[in-house]
């Protein structure tokens, strides 16, 4: 049975992401300066200048879950915690178990300096702490939003770019102490102290700005900068009791290669998150990533948070299939309490590559720039990856 200090909750010390991507997971989430399709509206504004052509993403559905060992013992219990009866033998069966899921969808498309989305995101979790003094620490966040960005180059070898959203959010991030299981249970008190707080709804507007510094030589080095949700996203109450949970302002800085041959792409990249939080621990914040393309195939492997990431992305003519297996830190600092999570994406994606992009779209014959992993087989058959 896993459990943290007295006083500490796990999901207090993560880092919350609610839009994540199975590519960008296989490759340890270091993906801000190798992005250049709609996923920039997430990742790196400055990524949309890479694009060279019109791709309109019908659907890309995601789920991804914990260990799926005792996936489905812990969803019964997670639902027994919900009712005042089987409360506290709910409780007793999840000490130690984390429970993560995280999933959805957007349709979007990409034009030349443009992009624009509609998403929904899904990320849940809960934990049970500390069996002498018990903590339930609850996250549950589903975003719908709209997003709409621009780029355009600085020059030969400087993109940048900017995302707005408009996001319609419900749930909650918060612990309950030893005094509220109290409560519960001995009857003083129901469940839905903590359930009714996953109806907190309310609107945000957020903004990101990303730069890129490309260097056109053989493997294509590329440094970014990205500052997510300027001046932090906050929330309205527009129903419930309290508003949905702030999504802070953070600094994200990016570096890759790229070395593309004619049937072959190598992408190392490497990416330092939260670097303007002076209390996480500095592992938690380093990641990498390895992606290797050969024919309608993609292999990657990274480092998230000090645990192991690996993926596989396959082409099917408009159709692309990613997977993805990362470990999560939920305590204070790498190897404390891991969370292994898995995702599977697909994505229906159609579009033509007019090849003038100041990024991978716009080079041919095996030129290096294909920062989505584009090889002269791959642009010959219109796809995009």
């Amino acid at each position: 049975m896993l459990s943290l200090p007295l006083g500490r909750t796990a999901f207090a010390q993560q880092y919350f992401e609610t839009h994540i991507n199975a590519r960008a997971l296989g490759l340890g989430n270091a993906f801000s300066s190798l992005v250049d399709d709609e996923e920039a509206l997430f990742y790196n504004p400055a990524g949309i200048a890479k694009n060279g052509g019109i791709f309109w993403t019908l659907a890309d559905p995601r789920a991804g879950i914990t260990d799926v060992t005792d996936l489905a013992d812990n969803m019964d219990a997670f639902s027994d915690l919900q009712d005042a009866a089987t409360f506290g033998t709910a409780l007793t069966g999840l000490y130690g178990e984390p429970i993560l899921a995280n999933g959805g969808a957007k349709t979007s498309v990409i034009l030349p300096f443009f992009a624009a989305a509609y998403y929904i995101d899904y990320d849940v979790g809960l934990m049970v702490e500390n069996p002498v003094s018990p903590t339930v620490t609850l996250n549950y966040i589903k975003d719908t939003g709209i997003a709409f960005g621009t780029a355009f180059p600085m020059g030969p070898f400087i993109q940048t770019g900017f995302v707005g959203r408009r996001v319609e959010r419900e749930g909650t991030r918060a612990a309950y102490g030893p005094s509220v299981i109290a409560d519960i249970a001995a009857g003083n008190s129901t469940p839905d102290v903590i359930f009714d707080n996953l109806e907190n709804k309310g609107i945000g507007y957020g903004l990101d700005w990303g730069l890129n510094l490309t260097i056109p030589l053989p493997i294509q080095p590329t440094i970014s900068f990205v500052w997510k949700n300027i001046g932090n996203t906050s929330f309205s109450l527009d129903e419930g009791s309290k508003a949905p949970p702030t999504e802070k302002q953070e600094w994200v800085m990016g570096g890759s290669l790229m070395v593309d041959a004619w049937l072959v792409h190598i992408a190392p990249s490497l990416e330092f998150k939260h670097m303007n939080d002076d209390e996480g621990q500095l592992g938690k914040k380093i990641h990498l990533g390895l992606e290797v393309g050969i024919p309608f195939v993609d292999l990657r492997v990274g480092l998230h948070q000090g645990y192991l990431s690996y993926g596989v992305g396959l082409d099917v003519g408009p159709i692309t299939i990613d997977a993805a297996s990362w470990g999560v830190e939920l305590g204070g600092y790498p190897g404390q309490l891991e969370a292994r999570q898995y995702m599977v994406q697909a994505t229906i994606r159609l579009g033509l590559d007019f090849g003038f992009g100041s990024g991978g779209s716009g080079k041919k014959d095996g030129a290096p720039g294909s920062a989505s992993s584009r090889a002269p087989w791959r642009q010959k058959l219109k796809q995009r990856r």
